[in-house]
């Protein structure tokens, strides 16, 4: 027997978000409010992404029109989700459609952050957990992990020089269900000894072995308040458990550390979806992001320098109206440009995508909601 959660309406892979509850999914908003300066040396930029940049045809979604509305917000950033779409691997015509778009962005003066997820390789979930150490006794490693990890590195040495920070993997804490003897089931979820072991075959395979510039970012753990405001729903005691296993577990975190010097991520994901039917309160905004950045320290030290990049947040319009939803996009930034630690802040996403979400700064047909002049 299985008992349901409604976590599974929070997950937001986005080849599964028109399946699932809006209320707690991605947003996608831009803002152009300047952040001040804090110690680690610039602002915090702000970014944007736009849902898919093609179809599952190969059509290019990101066209010329859409990167000019994304420039035109004064955003820093772009998120794009390399999906094979129509591909059976990252081929010829994969990297051709993505070169036009990276290109495309790039030329407007936006830096891409790439998001290599269960998107960018084939696979099951039962392939992604095989292998875990949590039920299996294994060390995380697995077949498809060793060919994702392959995928990824060849992504970004493909776009070395033009894209250097990748996101590895999408809420990996996201689960729909969970079964009588404790195992999880649905959504992007692996075991956090299945993450540890994907971030340092990505990790390595970009650093140690071929030595990229580029930066590794684990992929953004799913912060919500089902349960509550707490440690455990910010998705931090995920993260804690992924260095957890990779030290003592696996030893997959050691081998990287006692191999090259590092732990294999060079900078924490994360997404942030409380007060979704509501106001927002800042204070718990600004919880959930310490939380996340307590474990890195717990980790890594207390002056360590490894950053949060803040992939997703934000509200949708048939959840709050929309003056609510621009009053949290400034409530939320302003708890954002408090957090010294916080290096990207990026709304999810730019316009509406009917039927599921309705995070846009504006609506399907162009129109401009109240967040776009927040």
């Amino acid at each position: 027997m299985k008992k349901s959660t409604n976590l599974s309406k929070i997950s937001k892979s986005f080849q599964v978000k028109t399946k699932i509850l809006a209320a707690l999914l991605a947003a996608n908003v831009f803002t152009a409010l300047l952040l001040p300066m804090h110690e680690f040396g610039y602002r915090t930029k702000v970014g944007i992404q736009a849902g898919w940049a093609i179809d599952n045809e190969g059509n290019v979604l990101i066209t010329d029109e859409v990167a000019d509305r994304m420039a035109a917000t004064n955003a820093d950033w772009v998120r794009v989700n390399f999906r094979l779409g129509p591909y059976d691997s990252d081929n010829g015509e994969f990297y051709t459609r993505y070169d036009e778009i990276v290109d495309r962005l790039r030329n407007r003066g936006l830096e891409v952050i790439g998001l290599a997820s269960n998107e960018s390789w084939p696979g099951t979930q039962e392939q992604w957990v095989e292998n875990n150490n949590e039920f299996s006794g294994g060390d995380g490693h697995n077949a498809y992990i060793d060919e994702f990890g392959y995928a990824a590195a060849r992504m970004a040495g493909h776009y070395e020089g033009k894209i250097k920070y990748w996101e590895i993997w999408n809420e990996p804490n996201s689960w729909n269900e969970q079964s009588d003897d404790g195992q999880f089931h649905g959504g992007t979820f692996i075991y956090p000894s299945n993450f540890a072991a994907m971030l340092t075959h990505v990790h390595s395979q970009v650093h140690h072995y071929s030595q990229m510039d580029v930066q590794i970012i684990s992929g953004g753990v799913l912060g919500h308040d089902l349960g509550g405001y707490n440690s455990h729903e910010a998705g931090a005691d995920y993260l804690d458990q992924t260095y957890e296993a990779g030290i003592y577990k696996t030893g997959k975190f050691a081998w990287a550390m006692g191999t090259y010097g590092m732990y294999p991520l060079d900078g924490i994901g994360q997404h942030v979806y409380i007060d979704q039917s509501g106001w927002l309160n800042g204070n718990y905004f600004s919880d959930y992001l310490n939380y996340v950045h307590n474990v890195v320290k717990k980790w890594e030290g207390e002056d360590t320098q490894k950053e949060t990049y803040l992939t997703e947040f934000g509200w949708d319009t048939t959840q709050v109206d929309e003056y609510t939803q621009s009053i949290n996009l400034q409530t939320a930034f302003d708890a954002i440009k408090e957090t010294e630690f916080v290096k990207v802040a990026n709304w999810f996403q730019l316009d509406d995508s009917p039927p599921g979400l309705h995070f846009g700064l504006y609506g399907a047909d162009g129109y401009q909601k109240q967040s776009l002049g927040a």
